[in-house]
């Protein structure tokens, strides 16, 4: 065996050996390596519904065209306003043909001047009555509604259980001084009256004078003869009913 030869197979053998030695190097690191198998990834499901988002906050998830409205849970409804209780603006009377009620130029009640006035329907024939109204409702309002025959305040202050005619006024006294005795008063008497039909709530007619004139020596003397004269004069032509 020649030199040759022995040499190619001694390099044969060494290459063998090693491959052999590098194959079970490399086999021993791929063994050691992490698995190349995929990672399973797990859904991870999340809560929307914090509790701020619960209730109506669903269902405008499920119906997004749907506008959810405010929590009113923690508002409360307005008081309503009681109504206020005409009756107690009522004198208790027994019913009456007609009741008078006149104030002055003050919007005050006159009893003095209702009760002359009521004298006038007395000698028609009729009942008559003064007072009906308490002086507190006077001033609001509502009472001059009353003069112009509002239907609902008369059914309100439900006139019809005390009267079947209610006869509202006003009136007034002026002065001036005597033109033809000197240190005389001239007083010159008006009143603007409003008749009211109870049962039909209505106004039935109106009518105002001022054409009633007195003299005297006082003031008071001269608004007593222009109070008469009014009266008696003028104010009958008035009060048939």
């Amino acid at each position: 065996m020649n030199e040759s030869l022995i040499s190619k197979i001694v390099v044969g053998i060494i290459v063998g050996v090693a491959g052999t030695v590098i194959s079970a190097v490399a086999l021993d690191y791929i063994k050691q390596s992490p698995s190349n198998e995929p990672i399973e990834r797990k859904s991870v499901s999340r809560n929307v519904d914090s509790p701020s988002n619960s209730g109506d906050n669903q269902s405008a998830r499920q119906n997004p065209g749907v506008s959810t409205p405010p929590n009113t849970q923690n508002y409360y409804p307005a008081p309503k306003i009681a109504e206020e209780n005409y009756s107690s603006y009522i004198n208790s009377k027994n019913r009456s043909n007609v009741s008078v009620i006149i104030v002055d130029a003050n919007g005050n009640l006159s009893n003095s001047a209702s009760d002359a006035i009521a004298g006038v329907y007395q000698k028609a024939g009729k009942n008559t009555s003064i007072g009906l109204i308490k002086s507190a409702f006077v001033g609001k309002p509502a009472f001059q509604e009353l003069r112009e025959g509002n239907s609902e305040i008369i059914q309100k202050l439900n006139l019809a259980a005390y009267a079947d005619h209610v006869a509202v006024g006003k009136i007034n006294f002026t002065y001036r001084a005597g033109s033809l005795v000197d240190g005389t008063i001239v007083c010159t008497a008006s009143i603007s009256m409003g008749i009211i039909s109870t049962s039909s709530k209505s106004l039935e007619k109106s009518f105002a004078i001022s054409n009633a004139s007195g003299n005297g020596a006082t003031e008071d003397q001269a608004k007593e003869d222009a109070f008469q004269k009014l009266l008696d004069k003028y104010y009958k032509e008035h009060s048939s009913l």
